[in-house]
């Protein structure tokens, strides 16, 4: 029998039908899908990259970017250019700096130059750190230095990181942690043991413990949060190992540690937002609960937002005068208009918890528990899939005040609410097996 523990949590906090109001469109969207969200901090805008045609309901953007300044989108200057394909946006020495077909340019918002061209593929990333920009992807040289996937560049020349490493495959995203400068992607050094994360010690590439032995994972994004670096993207559940990594998984400086149990499918884009971590991507499972596109990890759980898109995806993320958006192929949310772009303003409204975080000897775990009826009138039932051993029952309000709490070894628990109103409650369960929360409905 295959055994998990999982740690669940189910929260309805409100109807159905005002989710959507935790949903805002901006400026009526796009035209089609956005790939990418970038903070630009010294002109206080919000550059959008993308499939698009159309911003805003009548802005024309031939080569699907533009600018938000918190009102409306527009073109961005110089950028809106239809010769270019636009492939990553960031903000370098005061000046937009943007990759184009096969060069990297550097604008003033007048004109713009040409800091580089590369050979063989695509500049996936830029990264900034201090003075220094890198460009990362799929490249063998940038201005006639050797770039294994990987060059830097100090604002006067272009020079190689590593000479004696040489990687194949794709970097596709960079992160400070620590002081130190680390990578991910889907690459392998010549000699196989330096992959998928690496670390830079300032003269080499080292490797930063080991995901897979194989070439099954591709890291899209790294972001450090509550001083742990996390890493996601695609991530099988390394080989076996009992960590039960899957998608995401975070790193101390000495070793990797499953999140939560992670989500069921890829991770696309990790932003921190209000002291907690925010992974978009295209999954329907995180922490073992059902949870869309969208999850939040506060360090012990997942919890979702109410996204509730199975069939759509979120590309990418990123905080913009202190509020979260969120791009991807969407075009809707709930019911409600976005057009692949929406800002989040729901506060810190949850509607779904948990965490699958070891093993145990439930093989359907989101069934261990059912509660009938519900809603009810005065009394309801909590029947457990097996006998039970010492399991505690707290009973709390809608305002976390706890009004009942209870123990049993049955199969089976009879919940008197009839001295308490009608309106929300929930229930934590506390089992051998792990804890769960549920929503009680009084009638």
């Amino acid at each position: 029998m295959k055994k998990y523990l999982i740690v669940g949590i189910f929260l309805w906090l409100m109807p159905f039908e005002s989710f959507s109001q935790n949903w805002v469109s901006v400026d009526s969207g796009f035209t089609s899908y956005v790939n990418q969200l970038t903070f630009d901090s010294v002109n206080n805008k919000l550059y959008a990259i993308g499939y698009f045609t159309v911003a805003g309901g009548s802005v024309n953007t031939p080569n699907s970017t533009a600018q938000y300044n918190g009102v409306k989108w527009d073109t961005i200057p110089v950028i809106n250019n239809s010769s270019y394909i636009i492939g990553s946006i960031i903000t370098y020495n005061n000046k937009l700096v943007f990759t184009a077909n096969d060069a990297i340019l550097s604008s003033d918002g007048i004109s713009a130059d040409t800091i580089a061209v590369h050979t063989n593929g695509w500049v996936l990333s830029l990264f900034v750190n201090n003075n220094d920009l890198y460009a990362m992807g799929v490249i063998d040289s940038i201005n006639g230095v050797i770039a294994s996937r990987i060059a830097r560049y100090d604002g006067t020349v272009w020079r190689a990181m590593d000479t004696t490493t040489s990687f194949t495959g794709s970097i596709n995203c960079a992160a400070m942690y620590n002081g130190e400068l680390y990578i991910g992607g889907n690459f392998l050094n010549q000699t196989g043991t330096i992959g998928f994360v690496a670390k830079w010690d300032g003269t080499q590439w080292q490797p930063v413990g080991n995901l897979s032995s194989s070439f099954n994972v591709n890291i899209l994004c790294l972001e450090v949060y509550n001083n742990k670096l996390y890493a996601a993207g695609y991530i099988g559940t390394n080989n076996g190992n009992p960590l039960l990594i899957h998608n995401i998984a975070s790193w101390d400086g000495i070793q990797w540690d499953n999140v939560g149990g992670g989500v069921n499918f890829s991770v696309k884009d990790l932003q921190v937002y209000n002291n907690e971590l925010y992974a978009g991507g295209h999954f329907f499972q995180a922490g073992g609960c059902p949870i869309y596109s969208l999850a939040k990890w506060n360090g012990t759980e997942w919890c979702g937002l109410g996204f509730n898109a199975n069939s759509t995806f979120v590309n990418c993320l990123a905080v913009y005068n202190n509020n979260l958006y969120l791009g991807g192929n969407f075009k809707t949310v709930l019911g409600d208009t976005m057009n692949y772009v929406t800002q989040w303003n729901g506060g810190n409204y949850t509607d779904t918890c948990g965490v699958l975080t070891s093993v145990s000897e439930i093989s359907n775990p989101l069934s261990l528990v059912t509660i009938s009826p519900n809603p009810f009138n005065s009394s309801t039932t909590i029947t457990f899939s097996e006998e039970q051993k010492n399991t505690a029952i707290n009973i709390k309000d809608i305002l976390g005040n706890t009004i009942q709490q209870l123990t049993t070894n049955n199969q089976q628990l009879i919940i008197d609410m009839s001295a308490f109103a009608k309106g929300i409650y929930f229930v934590n369960i506390k089992t051998e097996q792990g804890i769960l929360n549920k929503k009680l409905i009084k009638q």
